[in-house]
Order: C-alpha cells, then structure tokens, then sequence
C-alpha cells in the first residue's frame, strides 16, 4: 500500500503551508498542498484546504474515477467563495493548490493545479534515478502566461533580484510573481491572474517508485533529481525518514542564503508507490548536507503522530489537521494506520 508522510515546516507570520490527504476509496486518494502568500495568505491557505477536502467529499466517486478534472469545479466555486466572503482579506493575498488524484487501479495520477507547489515523480533507471516535473510553475516570465497577463492589461517585469513580477499598467501593483492562483482578487480583476488550473494525467509505470508534493520551499533549493535522490535512499517503510531529510538539506539551503535569518515554509508529501527497500544512490555530498546541517544544534521538535487515516478520530495535535475532525466517516483506509513526521524548526524570519 502506498502510504503518504508529510512534513510541515514552521509558518511564518505572513505566510503558511498546509496540506491533507485523504482516502476517497480503497484504491483512490487525494494528496494536497498549498502555499499561502500575503498579508493574510495562511487564512487563504487553509480555507482552501477545508473546502477543497469538503469539495472532494461532494463528488462521487464514480464521478472522480471517470472525470478526474471534475476537481476544475472546485477550483472555481473556491475563487467565488472567496470573492463574495473574504474580499478584503483576500484582495492582496492568495494561496498555490495543488491537488493530487492517485487511481491505484487504473494505475494514474491526476494533477490539478494552480501556482508553483510542484508534483515530481521518481523513475528508477538502469544507472541512479530521474526526476520528471509532472506540473509545471505558473510563472509571468513563461510566454503563455505572459501573453495573457499583457492581453488583460498587466505588465511583466523583472524585480532586479529573483523573480519576474506581475503589476498593472501603471507599475504600482501588485507585484505578484505567480499567474494562477486562488485569491489575489485585486491581480485577478485587473491583471490577467486566473484561477483556472493546469491539468496534468501521468500513467505510473513499474519504473515509477516515488511521488514528491512540495512546496516551493523544496523546489527553490532542491532540483527534482535531487530531492528524488533523498528519497529513494530510504526504503518505503521508512518514509517519515525521507520528508525528515529532505527537510533537512532544504532548511540548510536556506540557512547559508539568508545568512541564517531567511527561510521559505516547507511542506513534503513522500508517497512511495511501490513497496521497496533503500537504494545506495543518494550522493555523499548529499548525506553530507543532512549530518551538517544535524550538526548545527538548530532547535527543532520532532512529533510522531499516529492516527487513522481520513478517520473521523483524528486527533487536533496540529494546525493542518484541524478541518479533518469534522469528518463524519470512520472507514480506515487501506493501510490501517500511518505515522506522520511533523517537523517544527526555531523561529525565524521568513520571506
């Protein structure tokens, strides 16, 4: 069975990740992360998390097997909810989506989103690994999203630092540098953002071991191959170790960019897809990064949370699992039980 390990970083004031997962069926689940931004971007983020799971919840599951963009609908009814709601919160800020769909019969994954929280799965190859970007960012510098954003009067440009920057024609606002979102509602009605995602089927292979749901938190430090090395030095079993290393190499990242007051919120989901052992592929140079970054004393807690997964006796031990307690099923899922790794680092200060 293929069970899902998250870690969660810490949330920054203005910012914050979160996540679920849930099984829809014995042989279909949802895997989700989002990533907010702005002011009030954690608020974003978790409505959007509650009604995405609600959302799910509504349709059937015949409905989700046959038309698995059925999920496009959710996307929509959450960017109206948002309007008619929370406007003033949500004017300048908003949150990534990124909604996993994993058919174990059929043997696919469809990806619906919105944003930069990237989906990669791991191939194995005769020599080392490959890690294939199944989503892709939705950036202004990229032609197709900034052919729309000049088509409805906003403008590109680049911030002189990172990242290209949405603004209207005047220059002044609002500087997002993302072109699908949910929320943004002041970038949405005068830029060209959309809330409409990008969908993306992948057909898993025996070759296929491991899928990764990240935050750019993973992705701005970590190259697809990379991250995928981390994993697939663990084996399947031990998959709590995997998002703990990959959390660990991400945060020393930021660390030695920020000269140790920088860091981006880091969100994993690991989902091994077959049953395996660890393979020796990951670099030294990469468990060298993991023992130093051990070495460096940063205060961190380390919580192993046993629950029933989509169960409605999970347990509010969190801020990501609020929303599940309100779930009324007690079907458990497939794999009886699974160990979650929530990882909390020292407070600092976040961009």
């Amino acid at each position: 069975p293929c069970v899902p390990h998250v870690l969660c970083g810490i949330n920054a004031e203005y910012m914050g990740d979160t996540w679920f997962i849930t099984d829809l069926a014995e042989d279909l689940s949802a895997y989700a992360v989002f990533d907010g931004h702005g002011r009030n971007g954690h608020t974003i983020a978790n409505l959007a998390k509650e009604w995405f799971f609600d959302g799910l919840l509504s349709k059937s599951l015949l409905e989700l097997r046959a038309a698995p963009d059925a999920v496009v609908f959710v996307f929509r009814a959450m960017q109206g909810r948002l309007r008619a709601g929370t406007a003033e919160q949500a004017s300048f800020s908003g949150t990534t989506a990124t909604i996993c769909l994993h058919d174990m019969r059929k043997r696919r994954i469809t990806v619906t989103h919105v944003g930069d929280s990237q989906c990669v799965i791991g191939k194995r190859l005769s020599e080392g690994w490959d890690g294939v970007a199944v989503t892709t960012d939705h950036k202004p510098e990229h032609p197709e999203e900034k052919a729309r954003i000049l088509k409805y009067k906003g403008i590109v440009q680049y911030d002189g630092c990172q990242h290209h920057r949405v603004f209207t024609k005047k220059g002044e606002k609002p500087g997002i540098n993302l072109t699908r979102t949910l929320g943004d509602l002041y970038a949405h009605s005068k830029c060209g953002v959309t809330c409409v995602p990008q969908i993306t089927s992948y057909n898993i292979s025996d070759d296929d071991e491991v899928l990764l749901l990240c935050s750019d938190g993973i992705w701005r430090v970590m190259s697809p191959d990379e991250a995928v090395g981390v994993a697939m030095g663990y084996a399947s079993d031990h998959a709590a170790e995997a998002v703990q290393a990959l959390r660990a190499i991400a945060w020393a990242r930021w660390t030695k960019l920020g000269t140790g007051q920088y860091a981006d919120d880091i969100t994993a989901v690991v989902v091994y897809l077959h049953a395996r052992a660890a393979r020796k592929v990951r670099p030294a140079a990469l468990n060298a990064e993991v023992a130093s970054e051990a070495a460096t004393g940063i205060a961190r807690r380390t919580v192993e949370l046993n629950m029933v997964v989509a169960d409605s006796s999970w347990q509010d031990t969190t801020g990501p699992l609020n929303y599940l307690k309100r779930r009324t099923s007690t079907r458990e899922s497939r794999a009886s039980r699974a160990s979650f790794a929530v990882l909390e680092s020292s407070p600092r200060q976040h961009i």
